[in-house]
Order: C-alpha cells, then structure tokens, then sequence
C-alpha cells in the first residue's frame, strides 16, 4: 500500500508573495521522470498547486537523465510558451546554463 500527503508547513522562513493577477503557471522539469522519487516530487508540487488560488503546475521530463537535447527542447518551449516561472533540475548544468541565463 502506498500513501501520499501534502503537509502543511507551519514554520518556515520564505515569505512568498503571489503576484495579484492569476493566473501563475509554473513549468517543472525533473532531471527525468518514472522514478519513485520524482514521483513524490511531482505529487508534492502539484499539491502545493492545489494549495494556492489561481497556480498551476505543468510536470514534464525526458525519461532518460542523459537526454541533454530533449531537456534543452522541453525547457525552451516552455520559455516561448512564456510561463512565470520554470523549476528544473539539469541534466547537464553546463548545457542548461546558457539557457538559463537568457530565460526572462
């Protein structure tokens, strides 16, 4: 059996402001995706989502942490679909830099 929850963080230090008009659509890209521990993380992103009026979550990964070009291609596309804000975890950090760097 397995159980998922999304607590409630009630001591933190990270003071978030939320811009006035909804929608926020946030991109995450995980390193890949199909692992248990993505899994959790995709679980706890969307959750957090669920949480908050007006954000909304897009998960999307390539499924093999060496696929340099399908990270690079998901994490473009999402910079031309112009979300608020992309959350990644690099699958080659010298690769992404340039990318990241001039993501606005």
């Amino acid at each position: 059996m397995a159980l998922s929850g999304c607590a409630v963080v009630k001591d933190h230090k990270a003071k978030v402001r939320l811009q006035k008009t909804p929608p926020i659509h946030l991109a995450v890209i995980p390193k890949s995706v199909g692992l248990d521990f993505r899994t959790k993380v995709h679980e706890g992103a969307t959750c957090a989502a669920s949480r908050l009026p007006g954000v909304q979550v897009t998960w999307n990964g390539v499924t093999d942490e060496t696929d340099v070009a399908g990270q690079l291609n998901l994490f473009n596309n999402y910079i031309a679909e112009g979300v608020n804000g992309l959350v990644y975890a690099a699958t080659d950090a010298t690769a992404m830099n340039e990318v990241s760097t001039g993501a606005t």
